[in-house]
């Protein structure tokens, strides 16, 4: 899908070289899953998973992000 190869190269772009492209592909991954296993309309889930995915990126790298509930995650390695 297009959306989500955009939304994935702008997360990319503004946070990779603090974080590492590891783990900005893996939260926003997780966090398109999330929304996806939720949502009963999935048109703008991309987007609202971007949004979501850059708050937790901006949380992470000022350590307030909750990694606990993260387990299952490449995260929590």
């Amino acid at each position: 899908m297009i959306a989500i190869n955009n939304i994935s190269k702008d997360l990319h772009a503004r946070f990779d070289e603090e974080l590492g492209a590891h783990i900005v592909e893996t939260i926003f991954r997780d966090t398109l899953s999330e929304h996806l296993q939720h949502a009963s309309v999935t048109d703008w889930v991309p987007v609202l998973a971007g949004r979501d995915a850059a708050d937790r990126l901006v949380r992470f790298a000022d350590g307030t992000l909750d990694t606990g509930d993260r387990s299952g995650s490449l995260i929590a390695a």
